[in-house]
């Protein structure tokens, strides 16, 4: 996929996207939205990001930072390791930590959990098997 398939517009998000990590952002950067909702902006890009040839030309362009920087998945695990390795040696346990963490969520250790909170409490209505209503506050 080169970037002869894209529109301007559409290779200008691409590039913005690959620089920002931020499909907002690169849709606002590539396009007019003054007189857009920020929702509608978001909703827009999202379904931009989706199409298989602006998330191919995404693809390319970090191919070719990675080609240029010489990095791959294993030089960056391997430098991770010596530096939670230095980190160690030099007594920071933190920094130690994080890298182990990162490794971690690299190589899919981790699930990430969510946690919902609420700030007021709402009534709850709880219908029980008999078909009778109790409304609680949860």
């Amino acid at each position: 996929m080169s970037s002869k398939s894209l529109t301007p517009k559409q290779e200008k998000a691409a590039r913005k996207y690959v620089e920002c990590g931020d499909k907002s952002e690169a849709y606002r950067f590539a396009y007019d939205t003054s007189r857009m909702k920020p929702a509608s902006v978001n909703r827009v890009a999202h379904r931009l990001f989706e199409q298989v040839k602006i998330r191919s030309r995404i693809e390319e362009l970090q191919a070719e930072i990675a080609e240029r920087h010489d990095l791959t998945v294993d030089g960056i695990i391997q430098q991770l390791i010596e530096d939670r390795d230095f980190a160690r040696a030099c007594g920071s346990a933190s920094a130690a930590v994080k890298v182990t963490e990162l490794l971690g969520k690299h190589l899919g250790m981790f699930a990430e959990r969510l946690r919902h909170e609420f700030d007021e409490k709402v009534p709850l209505l709880l219908i029980r098997n008999g078909g009778e209503e109790d409304e609680r506050v949860a």
